[in-house]
């Protein structure tokens, strides 16, 4: 870090590589070599040597793919407090939807070098511009015969099970526990088409037919 600061005195030198080490979360390790730090010590310290350079613009492609997920989400929700306190802008390149929604004001799809949406993150996921773009956040379920419209879709997440029998009428076929809920996968009874939806409880051998209805707001039309 300090090596950047090279053409400053050296009380500047020393102020503000302490000042870079502590603003990235690694004020104690100054005196480790590279070797020797973690992988998320690591990407912490390469954005101290980037910050150093005193740039107004950081552009990173996929910073944090090598990373376990709680380390990789406590960095990001740090990078926008790093960003924020140096008030500088960041362009962030990831497959990732997780990480760009984590970090993002503004998000740009783009598929096979087209520029397909430019908006912001709420309007990206909720106003998604075509079934790639929605489908690069989650799968969707088309309910186009049941809504008796055309290009009508819904998130996986907002079906819900529909204890008073009414709705999509589906069979399920797998079940897998996600941690806090299950994922599954099942066929329209009607229409034949696969459908995935979310629930509390496994559903195989215990259900032979369930009833799927969502909220009219989630309709994603497409």
């Amino acid at each position: 870090v300090k090596y950047v600061l090279l053409q400053f005195d050296k009380r500047y030198q020393e102020e503000r590589t302490a000042e870079l080490l502590a603003l990235c979360g690694i004020g104690d390790l100054g005196n480790r070599k590279p070797n020797e730090l973690s992988g998320g010590q690591l990407q912490r310290l390469s954005i101290a040597c980037a910050l150093a350079e005193d740039p107004k613009l950081l552009l990173m492609d996929e910073p944090f793919s090598n990373l376990d997920p709680l380390t990789k989400e406590n960095l990001l929700m740090e990078l926008v407090d790093i960003i924020k306190s140096e008030e500088l802008s960041l362009v962030f390149v990831s497959h990732d939807t997780r990480d760009a929604m984590w970090v993002a004001d503004r998000m740009i799809f783009l598929s096979q070098g087209d520029l397909i949406q430019n908006d912001t993150v709420f309007n990206m996921y909720k106003k998604p511009a075509n079934t790639e773009t929605a489908s690069f956040f989650g799968r969707i379920n088309d309910v186009s015969a049941f809504m008796d419209l055309k290009n009508a879709y819904v998130r996986a997440e907002d079906l819900y099970i529909d204890s008073n029998s009414e709705g999509i009428a589906v069979k399920p076929s797998k079940s897998v526990f996600i941690g806090d809920k299950y994922f599954n996968e099942g066929v329209n009874i009607s229409s034949g088409q696969i459908v995935h939806f979310y629930s509390k409880e496994p559903l195989i051998d215990s259900e032979a037919k369930v009833h799927l209805n969502f909220e009219k707001s989630a309709l994603l039309h497409l």
